[in-house]
């Protein structure tokens, strides 16, 4: 089991901490206490990476994103400043995470998240190697896997990034 300690700042004031614990069974997902708390609650999507795989677990508010999800026949992950995640004008430029769902279309579905929606990052080493990437939801009182396919991670200096994986 894995144990998590999510703080999200607002404006310089933590205000709700989410203890996330995760089962796991390999890459597989069998026990997770993510889905309500308050980050769930309010949409918030959380990655927990586990055994050579990038687990995305998706709000039930979210849940009607997982269609086009599915579209993707891979995940490509970008690291790099993210403007768009400042929550103020006076902020430092965080960095951010983008999660682009590959259809082979002109405007693939994508995600931009914030590093502390991870448990934790994918590593240097990971770059341009593949890695799974599985989607879950919570099914009845169990998470379900949504969408499995390979994954893979680059970085560039700013985002949105969205370019295909070379």
């Amino acid at each position: 089991m894995k144990l998590n300690v999510l703080y999200r700042n607002v404006l310089g004031k933590i205000n709700d901490i989410c203890v996330v614990a995760t089962m796991n069974n390999g890459q597989l997902i069998t026990s997770c206490t993510y889905w309500g708390c308050e980050r769930e609650k309010m949409g918030f999507y959380y990655v927990t990476p586990n055994a050579g795989a990038v687990r995305l677990i998706c709000p039930r508010s979210q849940e009607s994103t997982i269609t086009e999800m599915r579209t993707a026949t891979e995940v490509v992950m970008t690291r790099g400043l993210a403007p768009m995640l400042r929550e103020t004008d006076d902020d430092v430029i965080p960095q951010g995470m983008e999660i682009m769902f590959e259809d082979n279309t002109s405007y693939p579905f994508a995600l931009t998240l914030n590093l502390n929606q991870f448990q934790h990052l994918p590593s240097e080493d990971d770059i341009g190697r593949e890695l799974v990437f599985t989607v879950w939801k919570q099914s009845g009182i169990s998470p379900q896997m949504a969408l499995k396919c390979p994954c893979y991670y680059r970085t560039a200096s700013s985002l949105p990034y969205l370019k295909p994986r070379q």
